[in-house]
């Protein structure tokens, strides 16, 4: 009697399972609203949700989030509407309106440069969440190795093409400068004219959803130097030409909320040059990098941010040292050609928090630590230089990834200063 009795309850809680789930609502229809230029196809292709799916608060969320991600847009919202027993999902977003901009470009950095110029930059071109930047500039070096630089770049990306796992980039350089070398207390002064170009073709591992997770591309890279030596020594640089092909092979899982983010992503570089591939002289360069961005719980957009970056390679192009730590990217509160060398471990650290009752500005407090090395094998010495700092964000939710920065750090070594930095883009 008691099997009896158990297997018909057992049938009985079955059948009411596949009763309430023949009942669950489901995706008949995704309506896109309040988008101007990006086209619905970009949506559609970040979203967790297609029609068919069983509607769930997680997978909503889900999407929402993904579509925030993409940077194009002030706000999200998503919600089902029924309509004549249909459930539509409804995506409500915001554009940023200024997506495109021609400005002037005047800018003194920490280190006394002064350039001059103006930016062009497209960041969703053709609606398809494409970026297309030229620059035209001419820089004038304060006390460096450089005197004055003219240059011309151009750079294309398209993080995912429509409908497909692919995404795709491109870029061009051509510029001019004046260079002032010294080895062995020999000095030799020359002319550079350099162009470079690559592109490359890279996959999303997901086959649907947000362009998230494991991503690789593969791309190819040419340089060409040619040098007018006007005095001094005179074997320092030579007319060389580079083929290198570059691999990279990345995951992220970063979250945007319009004034901080949350999250993390991680990647590894390589960039392989042999004479074989049509390269005066071989080098191979290695790269890796994790970020992360932990929200702090006890107010809205403050973040504790860090990144850690190291590298190594051999042969330069000329025999001058590969890396280079110093500016507002790197390791602040350093002068250049002070930290140099063929690898490097460099750590950033950011808090940031809203200052004056404004979301979108707020204040930092920085600490980065780090140095360069003549090989890799001399990181584990733990030979560090520190600096810290004070900095200000003012984040622009108008405008696609854009955001002043001003930052002050004092070196902590003896070889550390201070320094000013002014960028209108974020550290990492």
């Amino acid at each position: 009697m008691r099997q009896y009795f158990f297997k018909v309850c057992s049938a009985f809680c079955l059948g009411l399972v596949c009763a309430l789930n023949s009942y669950a609502e489901t995706v008949d229809h995704i309506l896109i609203v309040g988008h101007q230029k990006t086209r619905t196809a970009i949506i559609e292709q970040e979203m967790q949700l297609v029609v068919g799916d069983e509607i769930s608060d997680e997978a909503l969320e889900h999407s929402r989030q993904a579509v925030m991600d993409l940077g194009l847009f002030q706000k999200v919202s998503i919600r089902v509407d029924h309509q004549e027993d249909e459930s539509v999902v409804v995506v409500d977003v915001k554009e940023k309106k200024h997506d495109w901009y021609i400005l002037p470009r005047i800018e003194r950095n920490g280190e006394g440069d002064i350039t001059l110029g103006i930016n062009w930059r497209e960041s969703n071109l053709n609606g398809l969440n494409q970026t297309s930047r030229f620059t035209l500039a001419h820089k004038k070096f304060d006390d460096a190795g450089k005197d004055t630089q003219h240059r011309l770049s151009w750079k294309f990306v398209y993080p995912r093409i429509v409908n497909t796992q692919f995404s795709t980039y491109a870029f061009a350089n051509i510029s001019q400068v004046g260079l002032k070398e010294t080895r062995d207390e020999l000095t030799g002064e020359y002319h550079r004219k350099a162009f470079t170009a690559g592109l490359g073709l890279g996959r999303w591992f997901a086959r649907s959803g947000a362009s998230k997770g494991l991503h690789i591309d593969l791309g190819i890279e040419f340089n060409q130097f040619e040098h007018e030596h006007l005095n001094g020594q005179a074997d320092y640089y030579d007319d060389a030409s580079f083929v290198s092909f570059i691999s990279t092979l990345s995951f992220n899982q970063v979250q945007d909320a319009l004034f901080s983010r949350s999250g993390y992503s991680m990647g590894f570089r390589l960039q392989k040059a042999r004479e074989q591939w049509g390269s005066d002289r071989p080098f191979f360069y290695k790269q890796a990098y994790y970020k992360y961005y932990r929200p702090l719980a006890f107010r809205e957009h403050t973040n504790l941010n860090f990144q850690v970056q190291m590298g190594s390679g051999d042969h330069s192009f000329f025999g001058e040292p590969i890396y280079e730590l110093s500016g507002d990217r790197s390791l602040r509160g350093y002068p250049r050609e002070t930290l140099e060398g063929d690898a490097y471990f460099l750590v950033n650290t950011e808090f940031l928090t809203p200052i004056f009752s404004k979301k979108n500005i707020r204040a930092a407090v920085l600490f980065d630590f780090g140095n360069a090395y003549n090989s890799l094998s001399e990181i584990k010495n733990t030979d560090l230089e520190y600096s810290v700092g004070v900095g200000l964000r003012w984040k622009f939710k108008q405008w696609v990834g854009t955001e002043l920065r001003i930052d002050y750090a004092r070196g902590l070594g003896d070889l550390g200063v201070s320094r000013l930095y002014v960028s209108s883009e974020a550290t990492f």
